[in-house]
C-alpha cells in the first residue's frame, strides 16, 4: 500500500483499451516483482497463453527456481491451481487450467519464432539482442487487440529497441505535491546549480578540505530532496518515512501529445521507490 506508484500499472492487463506497458526505470524498482505479480493475476483472472522472455535461457531458469515458483506458491488462488511436480511444472514450462507458460531467453531464437501467444512479458529487455524484440511482436498477432505485451527494464542506449519502446507510448511520469506550497512536479535529479532536485551540505564537517575527499557519515546527514518552487525550502529527507510520501502521494501524467491510447509508457527513477535510499 505503500508503492501506490505501480497501483495504475498493475491495473493496467485488466484494461480492455489498454495492449501495451513499457517501462523503463532504475534497477532494485521491484521490476521483475511487478511482472510476476501481473502474472499471478493473469493466472487466476485471464488465463491465456503465456510467454516470458528473460536475457538468456539460465536467467530463465534462475527466475523459476527462485523467484516464480515460490511466489506462485504463496499466493493462495495460484497455488490451488498449480499442478503437482512433473510433466505439467517444468523448469520452463507450466501448464495450468486455461494456460500454458513458457519461459525462454532472449538468446533462445527458436522458441520466440513458433508459437502464438496472448500475453508476452520481456524482462530486462535491454539485454536483447537487436532485433529480439521485433521478433517478439510477431507472436500475438493471431490474437488481435486481445494482446498483451509488457516490457520492464533499466534503459541502456538512447534510441536502442527498448527505448524506442518507450518512446512510442504515452511516456509517464510521477507527479508529487509539495505539502507545504502545493507545487507539483516529477522526480527530477537535479543539478548543482538547480533550484530543486538532490541537495546535500559542503562545509567543514561533511568535506574534508586538507585530503579534498568527503566525509561521508556525515554527508548521508545531510542529503534530501528538495521542492522545485523558488518560493519553497521544503525538503523530503532520506529516511523511510519521508520516501514513502513520494512513492504513495502523486499521480501519474502522459507528456507526449497524440501517443496511441493502447501504449502505456512509465518512467521513473531510483528517488521514486521508497526502499531505495538517496545516497549514490
Amino acid at each position: 500500500e505503500d508503492a501506490v506508484f505501480v497501483r495504475e500499472i498493475m491495473e493496467g492487463p485488466a484494461d480492455p483499451a489498454v495492449n501495451e506497458i513499457i517501462i523503463m526505470c532504475s534497477a532494485q524498482s521491484a521490476k521483475t516483482l511487478t511482472m510476476l505479480a501481473m502474472l499471478a493475476w493473469i493466472i487466476v483472472e485471464d488465463p491465456g497463453p503465456t510467454l516470458w522472455v528473460a536475457k538468456s535461457k539460465e536467467e530463465a531458469k534462475k527466475l523459476s527456481n527462485m523467484r516464480l515458483y515460490p511466489l506462485l506458491e504463496r499466493c493462495g488462488p495460484v497455488a490451488d491451481r498449480l499442478p503437482a511436480k512433473g510433466p505439467l511444472r517444468k523448469a520452463l514450462e507450466l501448464y495450468l487450467p486455461g494456460m500454458a507458460l513458457v519461459l525462454a531467453g532472449s538468446d533462445t531464437t527458436a522458441a520466440l519464432q513458433s508459437t502464438p501467444y496472448q500475453w508476452v512479458f520481456c524482462d530486462e529487455a535491454r539485454s536483447y539482442k537487436k532485433g529480439v524484440l521485433g521478433m517478439i511482436s510477431k507472436r500475438f498477432r493471431s490474437f488481435g487487440p486481445s494482446y498483451k505485451k509488457i516490457v520492464i527494464s533499466t534503459p541502456n542506449e538512447e534510441n536502442d529497441e527498448f527505448h524506442d519502446a518507450y518512446l512510442s507510448g504515452d511516456q509517464r511520469v510521477w507527479l508529487v505535491k509539495c505539502p507545504v506550497c502545493g507545487n507539483e512536479h516529477d522526480l527530477d535529479w537535479g543539478d548543482r546549480e538547480s533550484v530543486g532536485g538532490m541537495k546535500w551540505d559542503t562545509n567543514d564537517l561533511t568535506f574534508d578540505n586538507e585530503r579534498g575527499t568527503y566525509r561521508w557519515d556525515e554527508l548521508r546527514k545531510t542529503i534530501r530532496y528538495r521542492c522545485w518552487n523558488p518560493d519553497c525550502t521544503h525538503a523530503w529527507h532520506d529516511n523511510r518515512s519521508e520516501r514513502k510520501y513520494l512513492s504513495r502521494t502523486g499521480r501519474w501524467e502522459g507528456t507526449k501529445e497524440n501517443a496511441p491510447s493502447h501504449v502505456r509508457s512509465y518512467n521513473w527513477n531510483a528517488i521514486l521507490p521508497y526502499w531505495a535510499s538517496f545516497e549514490p
